[in-house]
């Protein structure tokens, strides 16, 4: 039963207009005409930026005459390491960097902050560097510096 002056599930609108997304010449999907627009920018950049990728690493492997390896494998690398870490201890330093933001606090704010949670400035320094492993001794720390559950924090360090 539906409540007065609740909206019901389902609507419609006449007056909207959707345009078609396309891809190769093939329709991939419907949208208003402003995000058709800019979705085809952001992707077309895609491609270009990809393409120019490839020419680097090309020229890269053909200057390094083979030592640096495969060309494909070269791209995908770089794309591997500028992707976003979502696991593991690159994913909380992304957390913590941004946790930072999040409170509109500098640096040295930022240290003092975490270190008042039990996250010693040492420790913070080698989250960041990446170099080691995180100690499941501050995984509870870690937590609550970023507002989040333990079982949370575990579970993007290990993935």
């Amino acid at each position: 039963m539906v409540l007065p002056n609740e909206p019901l599930p389902w609507q419609f609108n006449a007056n909207e207009t959707f345009i078609p997304l396309m891809f190769d010449h093939e329709v991939v999907g419907f949208c208003k005409p402003d995000y058709a627009e800019k979705l085809a920018h952001v992707m077309n950049d895609d491609q270009k930026v990809r393409k120019a990728l490839y020419l680097v690493c090309a020229d890269f492997v053909k200057r390094s005459q083979g030592r640096v390896g495969n060309v494909d494998e070269l791209v995908e690398e770089y794309l591997e390491r500028a992707a976003i870490p979502r696991t593991g201890t690159r994913a909380i330093a992304l957390l913590l960097k941004n946790r930072q933001e999040e409170l509109g606090v500098t640096d040295k704010e930022f240290v003092t902050f975490c270190d008042s949670y039990r996250l010693s400035p040492e420790k913070l320094k080698d989250i960041y560097s990446g170099q080691s492993p995180i100690e499941s001794t501050l995984f509870a720390p870690i937590a609550r510096v970023l507002g989040q559950s333990v079982e949370e924090v575990v579970q993007i360090i290990q993935g």
